[in-house]
C-alpha cells in the first residue's frame, strides 16, 4: 500500500474513483502549498514540484496506481496527536495514553509504564487493529475533574512529592498544585488514572445568565464590575473553564465567574442576537429628561435597540453640526451680537444630549 508521502514525492498516482471532495483531501495533505489548480473529470493525478497535475492517460505517466479510498484510509491512521488515548484489541480495560511525539519518536504511558515507539509502527499498529484508538462520541467537552490513586503503596512518597501532610488522604487528588508537583515528578500517569466528567460548555462558548446571585466571586479570576447579571452582563464568551474547589467553574471574557456545575439553570447557551449584543460596543449617552440611555456599535453601525433601528452615519454627523459653535461658523456676521452656542440637544425624545457622547458614538463607526 502506498502512503500519502510516496504520493508527495511523484512515486504513485491516485485514482479518481471517489468524490471530488475525497480527491480534495488527499491532495490537501499531499501537496498543501499547491498554487495551481486541478480539473476533476480526469482518471488518474499525481503530485510533481509542488502543483496539481493530471492526465486521462496512465501511460504518459508510468507508475503504480492506487484508489483514492486506499488514502483515505491511511489518512485516518496517520491523525494522531498528543493527549489521544488507545486501547490493545481484545482487552479494552487497560487505557494507554500517547503523552509526547517528537520528531519520529511517540511516548505511551499507562498505569505502570512508559514506553517509546517509532511514529511509523505506531500508525502501523493502528492500520492493523492491534491499537484501538478511542473516540468521544460527543460534543461534549471531557474533562478531568480529578486523578485517582491506583498505586496505593505509592501514598507515602504522593504525600511527600506534593508536600502534604501524614495524615491527607491522597486516594483522590484534585488540588491544581498537587497535580502539576505530580506531573513534574513523572509519576502521574504512572500512580494514578483520571476521573472524567463531561460538561455541557466548551472554551469559546457563550452562555447566558437567567438568575442573579451565580458568580463564584471568590475565585481568582471574577471582577465585581464584569459579574454575570439578569440585566447587565448578561451574555459572555468562557475563556477559561476551571475545577474550583471541586466545583467546574466557567470564567466569562468580562469577569463574570459562572457556577455552571451547581447552579445549571441559572445559565444556559447564548442564541445568535445575544451574541450579537455581546460581541458590540456600548456607548453610554446622557439626556435631561430620561436618563442615562445606551447606542450600540455593532460592525462599525450605530443601533439603538429599543426602537430597534440603526442610525447612519450621515444622521450622526448631522447632529454634531447642530451644536456647531457660532463663533466659528458666524464669525463674519456682522449681526452676531453675542456668541451663541448649543450645549444640549434634543434628538427624538431624548432631550438635553450631549456633544460629547455624539463625537464619541462618531469615532466608532465606519
Amino acid at each position: 500500500m502506498y502512503t500519502i508521502e510516496d504520493l508527495k514525492n511523484g512515486k504513485c498516482v491516485v485514482i479518481n474513483d471517489g468524490t471530488i471532495k475525497e480527491l480534495l483531501k488527499v491532495f490537501k495533505l499531499a501537496v498543501p502549498n499547491s498554487r495551481k489548480g486541478y480539473n476533476a473529470t480526469c482518471r488518474y493525478y499525481w503530485a510533481n514540484e509542488g502543483y496539481y497535475w493530471c492526465n486521462g492517460d496512465l501511460n504518459i505517466k508510468k507508475l503504480p496506481e492506487q484508489s483514492v479510498k486506499q488514502f483515505l484510509k491511511q489518512i485516518e491512521y496517520t491523525i494522531i496527536k498528543e493527549g489521544d488515548q488507545f486501547y490493545h484489541s481484545g482487552n479494552k480495560n487497560q487505557i494507554y495514553k500517547i503523552s509526547k511525539i517528537q520528531n519520529n519518536s511517540v511516548t505511551v504511558a499507562c498505569s505502570n509504564s512508559i514506553c517509546n515507539y517509532q511514529l511509523k509502527d505506531c500508525l502501523e499498529f493502528i492500520k492493523k487493529g492491534y491499537w484501538i484508538l478511542i473516540k468521544n462520541q460527543n460534543n461534549m467537552e471531557k474533562k478531568i475533574a480529578a486523578y485517582k490513586l491506583i498505586k496505593p503503596e505509592y501514598a507515602k512518597a504522593v504525600k511527600s512529592i506534593c508536600n502534604l501532610t501524614k495524615s491527607t488522604d491522597v486516594s483522590i487528588i484534585n488540588m491544581q498544585t498537587s497535580i502539576d508537583s505530580l506531573k513534574n515528578a513523572d509519576v502521574l500517569h504512572l500512580w494514578f488514572e483520571p476521573i472524567c466528567q463531561e460538561l455541557e460548555y466548551q472554551v469559546g462558548d457563550y452562555i447566558t445568565c437567567l438568575k442573579n446571585g451565580w458568580n463564584n466571586s471568590e475565585h481568582p479570576n471574577y471582577k465585581h464590575k464584569g459579574a454575570f447579571e439578569v440585566n447587565k452582563n448578561r451574555t459572555q464568551k468562557i475563556v477559561k473553564i476551571d475545577l474550583f474547589r471541586n466545583n467546574f467553574v466557567a470564567v466569562g471574557h468580562l469577569g463574570g465567574v459562572a457556577r455552571i456545575e451547581t447552579c445549571k439553570n441559572a445559565f444556559r447557551k447564548a442564541t445568535e442576537e445575544e451574541i450579537e449584543i455581546a460581541n458590540s460596543i456600548k456607548i453610554e449617552m446622557f439626556s435631561s429628561n430620561k436618563g442615562n440611555f445606551e447606542i450600540e456599535i455593532i460592525d462599525g453601525k450605530a443601533f439603538y435597540r429599543p426602537d430597534k433601528k440603526w442610525l447612519p452615519k450621515e444622521f450622526i454627523e448631522e447632529i454634531i453640526d447642530w451644536f456647531d459653535d457660532s463663533s466659528e461658523s458666524f464669525k463674519y456676521n456682522s449681526n452676531l451680537i453675542y456668541t451663541l452656542k448649543v450645549e444640549l440637544l434634543t434628538v427624538g425624545c431624548m432631550q438635553g444630549t450631549r456633544l460629547e457622547d455624539w463625537k464619541n458614538v462618531l469615532k466608532h463607526l465606519n
